[in-house]
């Protein structure tokens, strides 16, 4: 579970939560990512030990992430630049 966490959100943001404290990021990063429902059905099963259920829920949210709309550089810089 632990895994699949960290490949998801870069052992670097998960350890600067878990060791230093800054958890800011990392909940930035999952609410971006997942949003805050998503991260609670995760937690939810993983407190019930549920953990093939959870790496499931894990898997559901990242394709859902991977299949939304992102924006396009070019849009990006024209609204920056002026263009």
């Amino acid at each position: 579970m632990a895994a699949k966490f960290l490949q998801v959100f870069t052992p670097t943001v998960v350890g600067d939560a878990y060791f230093f404290g800054k958890v800011t990021p990392l909940i930035d990063a999952i609410t971006r990512r997942w949003t805050a429902d998503g991260l609670s059905k995760v937690r939810r099963l993983a407190n019930q030990e549920q953990t093939q259920q959870a790496l499931q829920a894990i898997d559901t949210l990242e394709q859902a992430y991977l299949q939304r709309t992102k924006p396009r550089i070019i849009q990006f810089r024209q609204v920056f630049r002026g263009l």
